[in-house]
């Protein structure tokens, strides 16, 4: 699908193809066969089976003198191999531009439509929902604007509507944002209170509203979602090394279904940063975010601070320390440390990355309001020039403060092969085992997914 951030770094760009026009066609071949040892991971003893999932896509990207668009469509298919009721097809579409007016403006736009979620998104995210099936339309708009050298606005709008059927009860669960590909769609952001700076990277969006819906269970029948958003930022650099940024924006939720409710949702954040040298620097955030779309109405308030030191083109490292408090109007909770630690590092043939962040989270209207634990480690290793393998350690802990019957308790340890034959063309196998402990269980429930795929791809300018 079309991101809105890839468009505004065409625009950037653009300049280089000034003097006529660059066209570029991709087109994108793919094919995963998927044995799943429980479809419905979070079910003890659900039914396992083989699936497979090809999948094509087109993309068209022009950038000519300070304008630039793409456009792009894909179709998939998912045959079960006794499950057939799951067997489906779905296609995507998306459309988006960006023009740069003048030396001082810059604007985009995207809008896309889907049928079905992203198979191979859902499948990286190491977790399957063939009972689901999702259509949904998305359109986000961008402006900046440099009102000085030194000082910049932008304003983003964002609308999504979506349409969840489920033939199956899914328990409540939860698809950590943090494990789905990003996906850029302005409005669709949680602010990230601890790691890197500034908000979430976005996500599908379908994605994003099932984790939402999941969070408290999803039950058999129809769901209809409408978000619509906005918001207003302006940065300013104060000198070469200091500068700061606001954000204020607003959104809108509704769902029916079961339950049918609606409202608003108001978020503040401000971050000051400042940049020591080349290789280090520091900032301090605040981020307030008030929900009026469920009752009692609750707040998180947080303060952090960042640090980020690169030792060297090779080895980055940063840390972060801060204070979250969630709070209602029936109960204050006090506060929680939150905070992170974030290690990057290649050396010749092999690259670690370790991550851990511990954050509150504030539902966004429905869902669960939050405290999480949330860690990863990931060892790459190039054993030749075209084949690499690699091994991945996930965790997620987390609660709600206001509902101590609720709970997620997972693990995920994976690893995986892949031959490269060209740039865009690749032969891989991985394997992946899921480990959940239910709501009060004592002993977790397993489920395992290995696959084998071919990706071919090729551009034509």
């Amino acid at each position: 699908m079309a991101a809105l951030s890839a468009l505004l770094s065409l625009a950037q760009a653009s300049a280089a193809g000034a003097e006529g026009a660059a066209r570029t066609w991709i087109l994108s071949g793919y094919f995963r066969q998927i044995h799943s040892s429980n479809l419905s991971p979070f079910v003890e003893n659900g039914p396992g089976d083989v699936i497979d999932s090809p999948s094509v896509s087109l993309s068209y990207l022009r950038t000519v003198a300070a304008t630039s668009m793409t456009a792009s469509a894909s179709a998939y298919a998912l045959r079960f191999g006794q499950q057939t009721q799951y067997n489906r097809a779905g296609g995507t579409f998306s459309l988006g531009g960006s023009r740069r007016f003048s030396r001082r403006a810059r604007t985009g736009l995207s809008l896309g439509l889907n049928s079905g979620l992203a198979t191979e998104s859902l499948y990286l995210a190491r977790t399957l929902f063939p009972q689901i099936d999702v259509s949904g339309k998305r359109g986000a708009a961008h402006l900046s604007y440099d009102i000085s050298p030194t000082t910049i606005a932008t304003a983003d709008l964002s609308a999504f509507v979506s349409h969840f059927s489920a033939s199956v009860p899914i328990p409540g669960l939860s698809i950590d944002p943090a494990l789905v590909p990003p996906a850029s769609f302005p409005g669709l952001t949680e602010v990230l209170l601890a790691g890197p700076s500034g908000p979430l990277a976005q996500i599908d969006p379908s994605l994003f509203v099932l984790s939402i819906l999941a969070s408290e269970g999803l039950a058999v029948g129809e769901s209809d979602f409408r978000l619509f958003g906005g918001g207003f930022g302006l940065t300013h650099s104060f000198s070469p090394v200091l500068s700061g940024t606001g954000w204020f924006g607003y959104s809108h939720i509704g769902l029916a279904s079961s339950r049918t409710f609606e409202g608003g949702r108001i978020d503040l954040r401000g971050t000051l940063s400042r940049q020591f040298d080349q290789f280090t620097r520091v900032s301090l955030s605040y981020v307030n975010e008030r929900n009026g779309a469920r009752v009692p109405r609750v707040t998180n308030d947080a303060f952090v601070v960042e640090a980020d030191k690169w030792f060297n083109e090779n080895v980055e490292f940063d840390a972060s320390l801060g204070y979250g408090v969630l709070t209602s109007s029936v109960s204050n909770l006090g506060g929680t440390v939150v905070g992170g630690l974030g290690l990057k590092s290649r050396r010749r043939s092999n690259s670690l990355r370790i991550r851990y962040d511990r954050t509150t989270f504030q539902a966004f209207g429905l869902g669960r309001n939050q405290i999480s634990e949330v860690g990863s480690a990931n060892i790459g290793r190039s054993l030749s020039k075209r084949l690499s393998a690699w091994l991945d350690g996930r965790f997620r802990n987390s609660h709600d403060p206001f509902d101590t019957t609720f709970s997620v308790k997972m693990q995920i340890y994976g690893t995986g092969l892949s031959y490269r034959f060209r740039e865009r063309t690749q032969l891989g196998t991985d394997y992946t085992l899921v480990r959940w402990t239910p709501f009060g269980a004592v002993l977790p429930i397993d489920s395992s997914i290995w696959s084998v795929y071919v990706s071919y791809g090729k551009a034509f300018r």
